[in-house]
């Protein structure tokens, strides 16, 4: 991570087997687990898989306008387009990307909505 005295990380840091990415956070639009695999979806429409737990990314991107919905997603807050509040819900993304907000979480998002 690059970042400046106190300040928040600017960027992250995504390697694949292939690739390093050098990406910036407000770029990451959500991200899924997959396995022991993390996908990252950008606003660029690029998806990028690396092969760290999504716990690894929770603890570093929560601090960063992110939040967990559910045991497999955790989105980016500022990309966040609508709330559809059926049983559990789902988020519907700033890609039009559906993501699901697990029951126990939903409370919290409603909270969290309610105060942007």
């Amino acid at each position: 991570n690059l970042q400046e005295a106190n300040k928040k990380p600017q960027t992250i840091v995504l390697k694949t087997t292939e690739t390093i990415h050098i990406v910036k956070i407000s770029d990451i639009i959500r991200c899924e687990a997959d396995n022991n695999y993390t996908n990252f979806y950008l606003t660029s429409g690029e998806r990028i898989m690396v092969s760290n737990t999504l716990r690894e990314y929770d603890k570093l991107l929560s601090e960063n306008n992110f939040i967990r919905v559910h045991n497999s997603h955790l989105v980016n807050i500022s990309e966040i387009r609508k709330f559809e509040k059926h049983i559990s819900g789902c988020l519907i993304m700033s890609d039009n990307s559906s993501v699901p907000v697990s029951i126990r979480k939903k409370e919290s998002v409603m909270q969290l909505l309610k105060n942007i």
